[in-house]
């Protein structure tokens, strides 16, 4: 069986990018695939994301921010887990036999925190019945990243690093084997960075949840017994591969650093000791695999899942936009339509009723009188030309000529009287004369308008070299002093004094000091 791990940071434009959600599962070939920052709020979830032959999905979305967040698993048919659990505490679980529970001691948390804490949409767990009879309990996570502006979103990270560690030794402690898929937003070791500041990750908060959490290696991989006591879990790539430098799953995007491979390994298949010594029989990354920032990571085992025979009540399927639940609008347009049928009788129906009533009505025009009972005047007339004649926006506008005299008015013809022969002939010469004249006069004008034209012509050139004498124009982009290219304008984005000012710096991607092919050190402030 394989289990696949990616933060897609965004499944529509990555999908898309493939061709389509299907293309997409089908290019990475795994039975279990969990995807982290989808970036979509359930109502942006459409049927192409949510149903894909031969899967079965689960959805965690952000419960606040737009574009934010999010994970999803999908399941091969022939994997589909028995139970499925949204969020790492017991705030959204389900209150059913599709729980999976074990929460361990979240009394540290108080209920908001714990609310917080799975609100993001950022945790969703799948457990799986294997065929060599312990289940096994996959949790999809995307970890919060600390951003150096909001102290407090550090203080959140690890508040949900303690959250997710409680809950997937409470899963241990329960008979299940855990495996811990996704990305973690934290480089363990400095093997495991591009350019590592080695006293900043041992004074790192982050770097210490992590120790805490993996048992330590050796440098063959095997696992040190001697520092290792009441840690359970191991990060599997390492397990293979305790050596391999350079192995990232993420660059930055703004500086091309994939380019030179100038990147950190914060994505991580994390399983309990006991699974990953006897079931993993291979931890990779993927590299060469585009469409993120980060790369995919997986790991094959050697044990196969006995799906199960009803799909957990969190499967897209049935939600209810995609279960036909859901009342249409044009099931609301329906009823209102037949609601006002109802209420409106026609007029047949009025005119019963008021002879039911005593009321006598005038049907043909005729002066009836009506019931001195009835203590309202009601007539019901209809005029024949109203009910007959459609009315027409023109008839506002145009009115048709009157036909009452037509039969009286007679056409009088025009008589017209012939002109002597000379007479004509005088009238040609003059006309002659004058257009003679009057093509003068136009060529004179058309001379006029070109001297003109020209005049104008002249004033702006003259304005645009005075103008040109006193702005000499932007200066020419500087060339950058290690590989004499043409540099890149950037924009300090950081707050602070230089905020919103403009630099110069190299146009190659970002990578390691001494690699020709990576950005110099060149940097100037732009005028």
């Amino acid at each position: 069986m394989k289990i696949l791990c990616w933060n897609v940071n965004g499944i529509r434009t990555t999908a898309y990018g493939k061709g389509s959600i299907k293309d997409l599962l089908e290019f990475l070939n795994a039975d279990i695939l969990c995807f982290q920052e989808t970036k979509l709020l359930r109502d942006q979830l459409d049927e192409s994301i949510a149903f894909v032959e031969g899967y079965n999905s689960y959805f965690s979305f952000s419960r606040g921010k737009v574009a934010y967040s999010g994970v999803a698993t999908y399941c091969k048919t022939d994997c589909a887990p028995i139970r499925v659990e949204e969020g790492l505490s017991n705030v959204w679980a389900a209150k059913n036999a599709d729980r999976i529970g074990h929460y361990g001691n979240i009394s540290k948390f108080n209920s908001e925190e714990l609310s917080l804490l799975d609100a993001e949409g950022r945790a969703i767990l799948t457990e799986h019945k294997t065929d060599f009879g312990r289940n096994v309990v996959v949790i999809n996570v995307y970890c919060p990243r600390a951003d150096p502006e909001k102290p407090e979103r550090l203080n959140f990270k690890l508040k949900f690093y303690e959250l997710l560690q409680e809950r997937a030794e409470a899963l241990l402690i329960a008979g299940k084997h855990v495996v811990i898929v996704g990305d973690v937003n934290t480089s363990h070791k400095p093997i495991d960075h591009c350019e590592p500041d080695i006293k900043a990750m041992q004074n790192s908060p982050s770097c210490h949840w992590l120790d805490n959490l993996l048992i330590p290696l050796d440098s063959e991989g095997k696992v040190d017994s001697s520092i290792s006591a009441g840690k359970k879990f191991i990060d599997s790539f390492r397990y293979f591969y305790p050596r391999r430098k350079e192995a990232f799953t993420c660059w930055s995007t703004v500086t091309s650093a994939r380019k030179t491979n100038y990147g950190t390994r914060i994505d991580y298949i994390i399983a309990d000791k006991d699974l990953v010594v006897s079931y993993f029989a291979e931890s990779q990354i993927q590299p060469e695999i585009e469409g993120s920032d980060h790369c995919p990571i997986y790991a094959d085992l050697k044990f196969t899942i006995n799906p199960s025979d009803k799909l957990p009540w969190l499967c897209t399927k049935y939600m209810s936009e995609f279960s036909k639940k859901q009342s249409k609008l044009t099931e609301f347009l329906k009823l209102g339509k037949e609601s006002t049928e109802r209420s409106e009788p026609t007029n047949t129906t009025r005119i019963n009723k008021m002879k039911d009533t005593n009321v006598t009505v005038d049907t043909k025009g005729s002066n009836q009188k009506r019931d001195s009972t009835c203590p309202v005047n009601i007539d019901v007339k209809r005029s024949k030309s109203s009910s007959n004649k459609s009315c027409n926006l023109l008839n506002y506008f145009f009115t048709k000529p009157s036909n009452t005299h037509k039969s009286n008015t007679s056409i009088i013809q025009p008589t017209v009287e012939k002109e002597p022969l000379e007479a004509i002939k005088d009238k040609k010469d003059n006309n002659n004369d004058s257009r003679e004249l009057n093509n003068s006069q136009q060529n004179n004008k058309e001379n006029k308008k070109e001297d003109e034209a020209a005049m104008v012509a002249n004033d702006k050139s003259e304005t645009t070299k005075a103008w040109k004498s006193i702005l000499s124009g932007p200066p020419p982009i500087p060339l950058c002093s290690g590989h004499k290219v043409p540099s890149v304008m950037r924009t300090v984005k950081k707050s602070g004094p230089n905020q919103g000012r403009r630099f110069y710096v190299c146009t190659l991607p970002e990578g390691r000091r001494g690699n020709p092919n990576a950005r110099c050190n060149f940097f100037q402030w732009a005028n």
